[in-house]
């Protein structure tokens, strides 16, 4: 099914959710430490700001925490656009 027939059935705050999914907000790591833990706490606090369902957030940290410290980098860059 194409996502624009999908629309239509949809109501304004679930067309609104789908955005704003689409969008990956901006993550700055550029100016802090490389510990994992300030990565994650700083990504979740921009995923709050950014309107992300709690359910969207509990999936970006759990796939965050997965691994090992490149793959909490490489989920960042998944979910997040990372300057």
């Amino acid at each position: 099914m194409k996502k624009e027939s999908s629309f239509k059935d949809l109501s304004e705050r679930e067309v609104a959710e789908l955005c704003a999914e689409e969008d990956k907000p901006e993550l700055k790591l550029s100016d802090m430490d490389g510990n994992a833990f300030s990565i994650l706490g700083r990504a979740t606090r921009v995923a709050i700001r950014a309107g992300w369902s709690k359910e969207k957030i509990s999936e970006f940290q759990k796939k965050a925490t997965s691994g090992d410290y490149d793959h909490v980098l490489q989920t960042c860059m998944d979910y997040f656009d990372v300057v």
